[in-house]
């Protein structure tokens, strides 16, 4: 089986299973006030919690073996397997526990009942989901013909002018949709329209990218001023507008399916960035002192839309930032792995 799984169970407390089970004596021993008749219809206290365990014994035991059985149909390290506790603190989730460790990419997750807690692992879980996408653990994707990443790629970055001719497809008036963010500290987690900055009416980027990640095509892009008189239609060679503000780079599905899917697919991109950078302002709040070299911080994402007839639906959208100059160092790639730790270490 070449899928991957990403497997969740939720748990309010200890297994309810037993109820219905009986002891080696034939006794449900689980219907019975064990505080009115202390042995459990059996001859002695001793004995009757020695069927206890092991009945409690044997539905751990069935229940570790459901998880390892699904390891054996996708494969024990295919399978990423949560188990999340959401319940009260003094609730017994030692099952749980004992379940996640079955498989090696397991984890268990004791929420409390924090809300908070929740929304901070269903985050989570997203990144997950893209590692199994990464990995190949999902239905084959089938990968764009009309894009081919040019990793030569040279722009003047001291012009100002942006050019169709240089192959620049411009955004403008008409064909020029919206600026799109998730705002910092709104909990609706809702895409909310921004307004351009004084002069700026459209949006350009080049045509083919220069660069590519496990599921994106990345394209220079840039925030332009155009006139009517210049503006033709978005992919015209005659088209011209100026460069305004920040070079920024723009990020598109580079599988069909994915492309396909249009601004949905960048939102799930573009609230994770949010969340993780409202965390990690917490985290620099909560520092005892300054220290620049413990700073965090994520770059601030948005969202653009144009009406574009070659796109399917007729639009075409992307995720924009800033583009970072400096040489940068990838600490971390979408499987989850740490720049120079060895397979043995990530498991510790």
């Amino acid at each position: 089986n070449t899928s991957g799984l990403l497997l969740l169970l939720f748990s309010d407390g200890a297994p309810s299973d037993q109820q219905n089970m009986q002891c080696v004596h034939g006794i449900n021993i689980f219907h019975i006030n064990r505080y009115i008749d202390p042995k459990i219809q059996h001859r002695t206290k001793g004995q009757a919690w020695k069927c206890f365990h092991e009945i409690t014994t044997r539905v751990e035991k069935q229940c570790c073996q459901r998880v390892k059985a699904i390891g054996q149909v996708f494969g024990r390290d295919k399978v990423i397997f949560r188990t999340l506790a959401f319940g009260p603190s003094k609730e017994n989730f030692t099952l749980l526990e004992k379940m996640a460790n079955v498989l090696p990419r397991g984890e268990f997750q004791k929420l409390g009942l924090n809300a908070s807690s929740l929304k901070t692992s269903f985050s989570s879980l997203s990144s997950s989901l893209s590692t199994l996408r990464t990995e190949g653990g999902h239905r084959a994707l089938t990968r764009r013909s009309d894009k081919v990443v040019d990793r030569n790629q040279k722009v003047d970055v001291t012009s100002t002018d942006v050019l169709g001719e240089d192959g620049w497809w411009i955004y403008a008036f008409k064909d020029f949709i919206g600026k799109y963010e998730f705002k910092d500290n709104d909990t609706s987690a809702r895409l909310q329209r921004v307004n351009l900055r004084d002069g700026v009416n459209g949006i350009a980027f080049l045509q083919h990218p220069f660069a590519e990640g496990a599921e994106r095509f990345v394209y220079r892009c840039t925030e332009i001023v155009a006139h009517t008189s210049e503006y033709d239609y978005p992919a015209s060679k005659d088209n011209k507008a100026e460069r305004c503000g920040l070079r920024l780079v723009a990020k598109e599905a580079k599988d069909v399916e994915n492309h396909h899917q249009g601004r949905k697919f960048h939102e799930t991109f573009a609230r994770i960035q949010s969340e993780a950078a409202g965390l990690a302002r917490a985290f620099t709040r909560r520092l005892p002192r300054a220290r620049p070299e413990w700073n965090v911080n994520f770059i601030k994402t948005h969202i653009y839309g144009c009406y574009d007839d070659s796109y399917k639906y007729g639009q075409a959208w992307i995720l924009v930032e800033p583009e970072l100059d400096g040489k940068f160092t990838k600490w971390n790639n979408n499987a989850g792995e740490i720049r120079g730790q060895t397979s043995a270490q990530g498991k510790v």
